[in-house]
């Protein structure tokens, strides 16, 4: 990750359109500084939280379920940032058969439950070889002129 420290946060795509980028080694211990870096690209964002969760929640499940977690595996977070409009992250993995790990036998993880209800939309792209990218979108939220409260575009009440 050494080449990454110098890389910049953000890259422009347009005046009010930028993404980030980051990898990480495929360890669990990674999770936290996949989360603190998009806390810090985001920083400002009316949607931040919301977006560190839910991508705490794809890391954790590359770490634990897939190929990533094997020596040399690597997860890969991405987000854009469309001003106004929407946030786009997803996590890129190294494939597998999303294994269930030691101590999750018997239990149902909650991680994509947490995705649905949170993410204007979601998906998994990929394939167990050439690794897996789970995506969502939150909407940009839009603020109700007469009660000043941010609401989504998906109308549920922002964050």
């Amino acid at each position: 990750m050494a080449e990454q420290a110098n890389a910049p946060l953000r890259v422009m795509t347009s005046e009010s359109s930028w993404r980030c980028r980051r990898s990480y080694a495929g360890k669990p211990a990674q999770v936290r500084h996949a989360r603190a870096f998009l806390a810090e690209v985001l920083e400002g964002c009316p949607r931040v939280d919301d977006t560190v969760l839910l991508i705490s929640e794809l890391c954790a499940n590359a770490v634990l379920h897939s190929n990533s977690r094997k020596p040399g595996g690597l997860f890969t977070v991405h987000a854009e940032v469309h001003e106004g409009k929407y946030i786009w992250a997803e996590v890129a993995d190294c494939g597998g058969l999303w294994a269930t790990t030691e101590g999750c036998v018997g239990e149902r993880g909650h991680g994509l439950d947490i995705v649905r209800e949170i993410a204007s939309d979601w998906g998994r792209d990929g394939d167990p070889l050439t690794g897996w990218v789970v995506w969502f979108r939150l909407d940009w939220p839009v603020t109700d002129v007469g009660s000043g409260t941010k609401v989504a575009r998906n109308g549920q009440q922002a964050s």
